[in-house]
């Protein structure tokens, strides 16, 4: 993400990141404070972040990182729904597959 300029994005999606379920290996995560203030940094004024997965307690780590870094407002929480939410292969199957998806939306702080 450093690479990206500041303020020139205005929405990110971090759908489905790789969970690393196993305990030993959930440093390995995507979401960290640094990451998402990293993310915050690209940004523009009242840009968007929206999260999504279909691991409850990894959706709910990553609401409390997200939240807890005071960098952005929480907009939405809810049910994934592919046809209203940007569409990805995951979804989909997942979707087929019956599996609950979470998702929660986020507004950067002005």
């Amino acid at each position: 993400t450093q690479r990206i300029a500041p303020a020139s994005i205005d929405q990110i999606h971090l759908f489905f990141p790789d969970p690393w379920p196993k305990k030993r290996h959930h440093k390995r995560r995507v979401v960290t404070t640094g990451f998402v203030a990293e993310l915050a940094r690209t940004l523009v004024e009242n840009g968007r972040l929206r999260i999504a997965t279909d691991i409850a307690d990894y959706f709910d780590e990553m609401m409390l990182i997200v939240e807890e870094g005071g960098l952005f407002s929480l907009q939405h929480e809810g049910d994934f729904h592919p046809e209203r939410d940007a569409p990805t292969n995951f979804a989909r199957k997942y979707l087929r597959q019956g599996r609950d998806m979470y998702r929660g939306e986020f507004v950067l702080n002005g």
